[in-house]
């Protein structure tokens, strides 16, 4: 009887321990999965969970995209995973398989690495509109690394897109003409780690004439005199040459005064006048075509435009004003037809950079036109008469001569 006893004792004994060790044996647990991450490239990648357990040991496999197996990876030995983000990491798959000190094993959870793009566009390009000659300019801002830029074009009437390599930068600029009015362009931009992100689509039109500025009727009602910039807002002024049905006969005294963001300006043929003060302190002015159907440029027309540089005045203009261009301090050359017949008092006074002053006629002609005393002083020594033919060594000792070349006044010069 006492054996048998000691026997179940025995049996009772060694339940509890193997329940006990089976208690111990199942203790590993994963109380924290791991979350897929997304970071930028270059930067550190960190996936880690929690597991509880005695003496674990950690065992992660990956496959990376496109792959369809996964392979293990002996650089990490905790709960934790980290590698610096790259093109070849990106969707990336791994998980972990945790051993306790008894053999038990568990997995966590699948979860993936991804590159988060820091290419993005923070200003996409506008569409825009330019007159012919002008420079037409498209541009957009675009964060990232070690940028591309390909540009796409089609124009009107075309029905796919084709590369344009004139350009390696975010800004696309053509010189306007009617075979790119109404071009279509786009950019596609790459990272350095092949991210690539499109701009919107816009388009690059042939600006007719500028809206906005302001006319006054004849008081015959027969044309109209633009007096003023109105409501437009561009710095390129294409002035129409009609409105309302009815001729632009005339650009009105004080029509652009102090307009200092005005940067060029076009005038259609149906005008014939320039009024007083119609561009004066138009300071950042660089470009202005005068048509040929100008038959006067008015006083202080062209008062303190300190940015231009050159002015041709057309065939037709017979009169000059008073102080027209006075104060145009990097006026270098201006051209003068054999039509004018008077210039005002102080015409150039104070265009401290004129170089030279191209006339279109004969030195006897130029005799003729009525200069105030003051205007002859300032430009006397700078006068070139035109001259289709070179010169002759004694006519060039008493005068200077010039003539056009590729479009271009250029001065006549001895022959050695």
């Amino acid at each position: 009887m006492k054996k048998l006893l000691w026997v179940l004792l025995v049996l009772i004994s060694m339940c509890l321990i193997s329940t006990v060790v089976f208690a111990q044996e199942n203790s590993l647990t994963i109380t924290e999965q791991p979350t897929s991450v997304s970071v930028p490239a270059g930067e550190t990648a960190t996936i880690s969970f929690q597991a509880e357990g005695e003496g674990l040991k950690y065992q992660w496999y990956f496959k990376n995209k496109g792959s369809s197996v996964f392979y293990p990876t002996y650089s990490f030995d905790s709960n934790t995973y980290q590698l610096e983000m790259n093109s070849a990491r990106d969707g990336r798959s791994v998980y972990c398989v945790v051993t306790d000190k008894y053999g038990n094993s568990a997995r966590t959870n699948t979860v993936t690495l991804t590159r988060k793009s820091t290419l993005q566009i923070t200003k996409q390009p506008t569409s825009v509109s330019a007159t012919i000659g002008k420079t037409a300019t498209v541009s957009f801002q675009v964060e990232g690394e070690g940028l591309k830029y390909q540009w796409y074009f089609k124009n009107k009437g075309d029905s796919i897109f084709y590369p344009s390599y004139s350009f390696d930068s975010n800004t696309y600029e053509v010189e306007m003409n009617k075979a790119r009015d109404g071009r279509e362009i786009y950019c596609i931009v790459t990272d350095k780690y092949g991210e690539r992100i499109q701009t919107e689509t816009v388009t690059m039109s042939m600006k007719v004439h500028s809206e906005g500025l302001e006319f006054s009727l004849s008081a015959d009602k027969t044309y109209y005199t633009l007096t003023g910039i109105g409501d437009c807002q561009d710095t390129d002024i294409v002035i129409p040459d009609e409105y309302e049905g009815l001729p632009v006969r005339s650009i009105g005294k004080y029509a652009f005064y102090n307009c200092k963001s005005l940067t060029s300006i076009t005038i259609p043929d149906s005008v014939t006048s320039i009024g007083k003060h119609a561009f004066a302190d138009c300071s950042s002015l660089t470009s202005i075509t005068i048509p040929d159907g100008v038959t006067s440029i008015g006083d202080d027309a062209f008062y303190d435009c300190n940015s231009l540089t050159s002015i041709t005045i057309p065939d037709g203009v017979t009169s000059i004003g008073v102080c027209a261009f006075c104060g145009c301090i990097r006026l270098t050359s201006i051209t003068i037809p054999d039509s004018v017949t008077s210039i005002g008092n102080g015409a150039f006074s104070g265009c401290n950079s004129l170089k030279a002053v191209y006339y279109c006629g004969t030195k006897s002609s130029w005799q003729k036109v009525n200069i105030s005393a003051s205007t002859l002083e300032d430009i006397s020594d700078l006068v070139y008469f035109y001259s289709e033919q070179q010169p002759s060594d004694t006519e060039l000792n008493i005068g200077s001569y010039w003539r056009y070349v590729n479009g271009v006044p250029t001065c006549w010069v001895p022959v050695d």
